[in-house]
């Protein structure tokens, strides 16, 4: 057949019309897509898949892990800092035998990335864009890094955990990871014949002599040393398997309602769950010391069990614990003034049963944060 220039035209847009016309009855017939999961790009250190099905992958990194130094990286498909305070109670930290949660520090929220794309939320740091990863075909503004470099504990030495990512881990465009998953290692050195007994597990009264007297390496001298020794053979609190205690460390709102729980033996209840409180290690005896009335959140959706614990947050917790009673000899402080409404009454029943007091210079701090050592002996001076 013979085609002049200007007929080959027409044909050849005739064809290429049927084509998109080819295509688009074609598309017609196709499923609707779903939203695709977040996916984890790569891992480090180095681990090897042990398993995977429809609800879980599980992986195992291939070399021992400094107990002293545990350093872990994700690298995600999307970015997560908008979710991020969520996301880091996705995560937990326990023991393979599940005996032990070990407390990760997870920041306070909000979360604000700086100017370099960077998020620091106590043992955690993402990274949004930048500073390239060294993997093959990883572009440096498409990194969305996550680290976990433990500095609030250490682990025990010759033991094996397991690191989790829950299915609801999110990204900042609503994609989860759809799947749980973990990550199993193993920490270097040698066991220890006798470990301390799992702080998350016992719940024992107090003056119940069934532990050995604990030895730390940094109490000898200190002034809370009596009550420390008290409360951790009471198995209410525990020591760090470097043979210390920090005394002298912070203790979050979380750590403080746990030792409470195991101090007056409360048993687990459905109190009220927050939503920060979902996925956290302490969800337990959050929710124990909430049916009890002991504590109670900032609003109806979060208890903060992260944030660092004030010492009138202290007073009023330990107030509801004892069921204090109004007592006349309640100290006038010279800060009292300093002192929120809500907790004034149980700072005066505090102080007054001398549960609690002051500073040498007549001074409460009631916005200060209660040591290691300080809520150790306001719950040794409720047993007295």
């Amino acid at each position: 057949m013979y085609f002049t220039k200007a007929s080959g035209k027409r044909t050849y847009l005739v064809m290429v019309m049927a084509l998109f016309m080819l295509a688009a009855l074609l598309w017609l017939d196709l499923p609707v897509a779903q939203a695709e999961n977040m996916t984890i790009r790569w891992f480090e250190p180095e681990a090897t898949l042990i398993s995977s099905d429809d609800n879980s992958v599980s992986y195992k990194i291939n070399a021992p892990i400094d107990p002293d130094k545990v350093y872990l990286k994700w690298n995600f498909s999307n970015g997560l800092d908008r979710p991020l305070a969520d996301d880091l109670q996705c995560i937990t930290l326990k023991t393979k035998d599940e005996t032990t949660v070990i407390s990760l520090n997870k920041g306070t929220p909000p979360f604000k990335l700086d100017s370099q794309g960077v998020v620091v939320a106590g043992d955690f740091k993402y990274t949004k864009i930048g500073g390239g990863s060294g993997k093959t075909g990883d572009k440096s503004n498409e990194l969305r890094l996550l680290e976990l470099i433990l500095k609030s504990t250490s682990l025990q030495p010759g033991t094996t955990y397991i690191i989790e990512l829950a299915p609801g881990f999110q990204a900042n465009n609503g994609n989860t990871l759809g799947l749980t998953y973990s990550w199993e290692f193993t920490t270097s050195g040698k066991a220890p014949a006798e470990s301390l007994p799992p702080a998350q597990k016992e719940e024992v009264t107090p003056n119940t002599n069934t532990k050995p007297l604990p030895e730390f390496n940094d109490i000898k001298t200190h002034w809370a040393r009596t009550n420390i020794e008290k409360l951790v053979v009471a198995g209410a609190i525990s020591g760090y398997p470097n043979g210390s205690f920090k005394p002298d460390t912070t203790i979050t709102r979380a750590e403080f309602a746990t030792v409470l729980v195991r101090a007056f033996k409360l048993e687990a209840a459905n109190g009220k769950t927050f939503k920060d409180t979902v996925n956290h290690w302490a969800h337990n005896s959050i929710a124990a010391a909430a049916a009890a009335g002991i504590v109670s959140g900032y609003n109806a959706d979060t208890f903060a069990p992260d944030e660092l614990i004030t010492r009138e947050q202290m007073a009023v917790m330990i107030s509801k614990a004892v069921k204090l009673t109004v007592i006349e000899g309640g100290k006038n402080f010279s800060d009292e003034q300093h002192i929120a409404e809500w907790a004034r009454d149980a700072v005066n029943k505090a102080t007054g049963h001398k549960i609690m007091s002051g500073y040498p210079d007549n001074s409460f701090r009631p916005g200060a944060n209660a040591t290691r050592a300080e809520a150790v002996t306001v719950i040794a001076q409720a047993f007295r």
